[in-house]
């Protein structure tokens, strides 16, 4: 009896844990149901949400090429007369938003101002499965801007060198002719419009200039337009492009001869008043009379200008001083300098800082085929052909931090200082040239305007 008393109670304590055992494995599956079940809510809004963003992208990248195409085509109809490049713009829009199926693309914001196109499209795509998680629809905006060329993406300055030097070996012709095809190039090419000056020098830089500028001329003769031989401003006047203070001399160039500019080009040479007054026999007197070599030979300053017509013309008329011309690389950088901005006494060029600025890509082209030899006020103070090198590679630094492209060419040029100079003046070691007295002088020229064509086209 006592064994099948403890028999009976063991099957009791057995029944009640299989009981147990059930109850927890019930439980334990509705705990599983209900965690699978919440689980389910994210996993569902995931894939909901790569279907719809999926559609979002396709959406969205339709209607972008949509609005980049329109803002080309209306960048190019805004040059043409007549056409509406608004309209334009439209017409491409809709043509792409068809041509790529797109059902439901929004209407185009499209705004022409400051030398550009802007085109907008924004909406909303209204989700499917994502619905499910309380998100109706997805926004997006597509942005789209070209840019206008006008008539002066490219201002470039030509500095050229017309000592004596030049004479030889029939450089000049070449170098006259390279810059003849320089000039065609971009003629023919309506993608790449410039406007171009030249800066022809020797010694001296032939240059039209208002009195207030030229030291030592009193406020009387400050209204008067000259053109004058300029010499190098004191140091650090000669390395800014700032304008020349009337009331500070240093800041004012320095001349050897000037006469009134009275805008009669051919005068003949034997009727033309010359102003400087020297003493006979002095140093001041030979160096007015070279002065009047630049006026015979045509070496003026060229502002920049959009009538090739008038390049072509001076091209054709300057020529090299036949006897001693020196070389004084370091003023013509700096009035080169002041041809490219639109500070006085040079205000051809777009200020830096607007909106055609921007978009305007301004160069420097620096030939010469002689070492420095006219000294120059260095920054210490001392006058020598040193401290002009010195004075040199400062401008061309301040040229490039103001924005400029410089490129430089050493033309029958020997290796030492000036050839080291035109290689640091260079904006990069593909902006300097080398070349002897017969090379290839236009396939320079022509490589520089591919360069150029090249920047132009990135900036638009």
């Amino acid at each position: 009896m006592a064994l099948a008393r403890r028999t009976l109670r063991k099957g009791r304590v057995f029944f009640r844990f299989a009981g147990i055992a059930r109850q927890y494995r019930s439980e334990e599956e509705g705990v599983v149901a209900i965690l699978f079940a919440l689980a389910l809510i994210p996993l569902l809004g995931l894939a909901a949400g790569a279907v719809d963003f999926s559609r979002l992208n396709t959406m969205k990248a339709g209607v972008q090429h949509a609005a980049d195409a329109a803002a080309i085509a209306g960048a190019k109809a805004a040059r043409l007369e007549g056409v509406d490049a608004i309209e334009t713009a439209r017409q491409s829009y809709w043509a792409n938003v068809a041509r790529l199926g797109i059902s439901t693309a929004p209407e185009p914001a499209i705004t022409l101002g400051e030398g550009r196109i802007t085109v907008t499209a924004d909406d909303a795509l209204p989700s499917s499965l994502l619905q499910v998680v309380g998100i109706p629809s997805l926004s997006y905006h597509a942005l789209a801007a070209a840019n206008i060329p006008g008539t002066a993406n490219a201002e470039i300055v030509m500095v050229l060198d017309y000592s004596t030097s030049m004479q030889t070996s029939g450089k000049w012709g070449r170098m006259k002719d390279a810059a003849e095809s320089f000039l065609a190039a971009f003629e023919e090419n309506p993608d790449a419009d410039a406007k171009i000056g030249f800066v022809p020098f020797s010694e001296f830089v032939y240059a039209p200039v208002s009195g207030r500028y030229l030291r030592g001329l009193a406020s009387a003769d400050w209204a008067n337009d000259y053109l004058a031989c300029t010499y190098n401003r004191d140091y650090p006047y000669s390395v800014e492009d700032a304008e020349p203070n009337p009331v500070q001399e240093a800041s004012r160039w320095a001349f050897s001869n000037y006469r009134l500019a009275d805008g009669e080009e051919d005068t003949p040479p034997g009727q033309i008043e010359w102003l400087t007054e020297a003493e006979p026999g002095s140093e001041a007197e030979a160096k007015a009379k070279l002065c009047e070599n630049y006026d015979k030979f045509q070496l003026v300053l060229q502002e920049l200008t959009d009538d090739y017509g008038i390049l072509r013309t001076q091209l054709g008329k300057m020529k090299p001083i036949p006897n001693g011309g020196l070389t004084n690389i370091s003023l013509a950088s700096e009035m080169g300098w002041h041809v490219l901005t639109d500070v006085p006494p040079y205000e051809e060029g777009v200020a830096a800082d607007s909106a055609e600025g921007k978009r305007t890509k301004k160069v420097m082209i620096l030939l010469t085929d002689g070492e420095q030899t006219v000294p120059v006020q260095g920054p210490g103070g001392d006058v020598s052909v040193e401290a002009a090198d010195i004075v040199t590679q400062e401008v061309c630094t301040n040229v490039k931090a103001d924005g400029i492209e410089i490129f430089t060419i050493a033309y029958d040029l020997e290796p030492g200082p000036a050839t080291d100079l035109l290689v640091n003046c260079a904006s990069s070691e593909k902006n300097f040239y080398a070349t002897g007295a017969t090379g290839d002088l236009k396939g320079v020229f022509q490589d520089i305007f591919d360069q150029i064509a090249e920047r132009i086209r990135l900036v638009n």
